[in-house]
């Protein structure tokens, strides 16, 4: 079965991508922009560190909030994004001046910087405040920053702040339930469908697949209308794939909420496994099934999908 996994997710990422935009190929993740690139600032020995799941939760809803917003739009700055505490822990993000010309930092390139900021936590393991800083043809022109403050830390309650407030907690399921449905607690007529089926799949794969699907969301969703999607971890070895299933397909708005949605249902209930889901709209008795995905853990050690 994994390897008839294996197949189908090469498949879908590998021969897909090269296929021309008009045609009914996944969306996936952008090519960098041209000049632009990111560079890492963060001490080797830190004073203060952050709970890893609370960045991980904070980054998905940042990407969350900017995904109805124009990939090349200009960057709104952010003295301090967090989820309504007095803290001066949080994500910081500016243009530089005079490192580059006003508005030449755009919501794409804020939102890869952001990615690349989460990476690096991830891969060196160290959770600690950081810069990123942005170039475009090796000019500064904007930061990224992940800064710690006083109690009450943000980012250390994030996952728990963000998980509460967004699901409808008598949707949900607890953690012994292998199966659920989350209601959207902004929209009763929004309603997701799941079932675990026990693999385990780490956190930090799960929420960076989410990643990589709200900036595909981004950067695809005022391009064409949905069929497909392929986001993948940046270990490279988790797949969150989601198809249009009904003949008007869901918005690029419907499907953020829905990979946040499941993003925020899985930290709740302590539960990273593989899973299918179904997004469902409508008042109960007309609901349409407008959405169908799954997550999937590639399997053996050393078997992953290249970047394109």
């Amino acid at each position: 079965m994994k390897q008839i996994k294996h197949v189908i997710a090469l498949l879908l990422y590998t021969f897909a991508y090269p296929r021309p935009a008009s045609s009914a190929a996944p969306w996936l993740i952008p090519p960098t922009p041209p000049g632009f690139s990111t560079r890492v600032n963060q001490p080797t020995r830190p004073t203060a560190f952050f709970n890893p799941l609370g960045v991980y939760l904070l980054s998905v809803y940042y990407l969350h909030t900017r995904q109805p917003t124009l990939w090349t739009a200009p960057l709104v700055p952010v003295d301090r994004f967090g989820y309504n505490y007095p803290s001066s822990s949080g994500i910081y993000i500016h243009e530089t001046f005079p490192g580059g010309p006003r508005g030449s930092v755009n919501n794409g390139n804020a939102m890869l910087a952001l990615y690349a900021a989460v990476v690096h936590m991830s891969t060196t393991g160290r959770f600690s405040p950081l810069t990123v800083a942005m170039t475009l043809n090796r000019r500064d022109i904007g930061s990224v920053k992940f800064l710690k403050g006083q109690p009450p830390d943000l980012i250390d309650s994030a996952s728990h702040a963000i998980s509460t407030a967004v699901t409808d907690p008598q949707a949900g399921s607890s953690n012994a339930d292998d199966s659920g449905q989350i209601r959207d607690a902004r929209n009763p007529n929004f309603v997701i469908d799941y079932r675990f089926d026990g693999h385990r799949i780490s956190s930090a794969d799960i929420l960076t697949a989410i990643m990589e699907a709200l900036i595909i969301l981004t950067y695809h969703g005022r391009s064409e209308p949905f069929q497909s999607m392929t986001a993948i971890s940046d270990s490279r070895t988790c797949v969150l794939h989601i198809n249009a299933a009904h003949v008007q397909p869901p918005s690029p708005n419907d499907l953020s909420r829905l990979v946040f949605l499941l993003a925020t249902t899985m930290t709740a209930t302590n539960r990273f496994e593989e899973m299918t889901f179904e997004l469902k709209i409508g008042p109960p008795g007309y609901r349409r099934r407008v959405a169908e995905g799954t997550f999937f853990d590639l399997g053996d050690p050393g078997v992953s999908v290249a970047k394109p």
